[in-house]
């Protein structure tokens, strides 16, 4: 599993935990009030999403076509494992 980049090391910033391998579902069952800091997705062996609000969207860009045009902010940008963005 990649490292979490450390620009989400940031106030207000909160995680959600997968189960390794998996993008859902969440392995808790109110995930939606997860408080998860930064240091505890670091040491959470399995994925860890990233929650949106405070200033972040999250886009996954499975079909990169779909994106030709769009204009987006300066942000961070991570390849998964099948070599998406």
């Amino acid at each position: 599993m990649p490292p979490i980049s450390p620009v989400f090391d940031q106030p207000g910033v909160k995680f959600v935990f997968m189960r390794a391998g998996k993008k859902f579902p969440p392995i808790e069952k109110e995930w939606q009030l997860a408080n998860h800091t930064y240091q505890d997705a670091l040491l959470h062996t399995g994925n860890v999403g990233v929650m949106t609000g405070n200033g972040y969207i999250t886009l996954d860009q499975d079909k990169p076509d779909a994106f030709k045009g769009l204009t987006l902010p300066t942000s961070t940008i991570w390849e998964t494992r099948p070599g998406r963005l």
